[in-house]
C-alpha cells in the first residue's frame, strides 16, 4: 500500500507520500543528493533495487511511483527490472517532455505493473502500466492516489477515496495531518478498528514506513522525510535544492 496527495498554490506544488511496505523489507536509506547526467536530484533509496519511489530534481520535476497490485503481476524473475530504477532514471531529465520520451523506451515487458506521476507546478500527469498492454495509458493526475496489495484492496481504496472526498484540504498542514492520521476509521468483523484501511497503516506483516513531503516553488525544491511510522514520528530530515529554469 501507498498513499499520495498533492495540491498547488501560488505557483507552488506540494506532494505528500506515505510509503507502506513489508516489515521484512530492508529499511530504506534516508534522502540524499545525487547527480546523474549532469542533473542534481534528491531521493530516498531502496537498498534492494537501488532506485526509489519518489524524487525531485533541480528543474522542479517530481516523480512518484505506486505499485499497481490490481494489474497483471509477472512471476518473479531475474529478468525483471526494478520499478524504482525508472524513478531514478526520470530524476535526471529536465522536462516533462523528456520524461515522456524515457517512458516510451522503458522495457514494460520486464516490469511489474505501476502507477507513475510526473508533476510540476503547472502540469501533472499520471501514467499507468497494467501488466497486460504494450504501452502506458495517461490521464490527469487525481488529487489523491492509493495502492494496496491487501486481499480487501478494493474496499480499502474505495474507503480512502470516500473519506478524502468529504474533508476540506486548504493547506499543507491539512495534508500532513491526513497522512499522519488513522482515517478512515473502519470497524472490523470483531468490532476492532481495521487499521489496514487507515492512511497511516498498521498490519502485522506491513505498515507505513515513512512519510515524505516535497514542495517546489520558483526558487527551491524542498524534501522533508519522516523516517518511521508517521503517526509516531515527529522528527524529520530535510534537503533543499535550488530550482533551475529550463532554457
Amino acid at each position: 500500500m501507498c498513499s499520495l496527495s498533492w495540491r498547488t498554490s501560488k505557483n507552488a506544488l506540494s506532494v505528500f507520500f506515505t510509503r507502506d511496505e513489508s516489515v521484512l523489507r530492508p529499511k530504506a536509506h534516508l534522502p540524499e543528493l545525487y547527480e546523474e547526467n549532469g542533473i542534481t536530484f534528491v531521493m530516498p533509496k531502496d537498498p534492494q533495487g537501488e532506485g526509489s519511489w519518489l524524487a525531485v530534481n533541480e528543474f522542479g520535476l517530481v516523480i512518484v511511483l505506486l505499485n499497481d497490485y490490481q494489474g497483471l503481476l509477472k512471476p518473479v524473475s531475474p529478468a525483471l527490472i526494478s520499478r524504482g530504477l525508472l524513478v531514478r532514471r526520470l530524476a535526471s531529465v529536465r522536462t516533462l517532455a523528456e520524461a515522456e520520451d524515457v517512458l516510451l523506451t522503458w522495457p514494460l515487458a520486464q516490469s511489474q505493473p505501476f502507477q507513475l506521476g510526473l508533476m510540476q507546478a503547472h502540469r501533472q500527469r499520471l501514467f499507468q502500466y497494467d501488466g497486460r498492454s504494450h504501452a502506458l495509458s495517461a490521464k490527469a493526475m487525481p488529487k489523491h492516489l492509493f495502492s494496496s496489495g491487501h486481499p480487501q484492496a478494493g474496499d480499502i481504496i474505495r474507503a480512502r477515496n470516500e473519506y478524502v472526498s468529504t474533508i476540506p484540504i486548504n493547506s499543507d498542514d491539512d495534508l500532513l495531518a491526513l497522512h499522519k492520521s488513522h482515517q478512515p476509521e473502519v470497524v472490523g468483523d470483531k468490532g476492532e478498528l481495521a487499521r489496514a484501511y487507515s492512511i497511516c497503516m498498521h498490519r502485522d506483516e506491513a505498515r507505513s514506513q515513512s512519510l515524505t513531503h516535497i514542495k517546489v516553488d520558483n526558487e527551491f525544491a524542498l524534501m522533508r522525510y519522516w523516517d518511521g511510522q508517521p503517526c509516531q514520528t515527529d522528527h524529520f530530515s530535510s534537503l533543499k535544492l535550488k530550482v533551475t529554469n529550463v532554457v
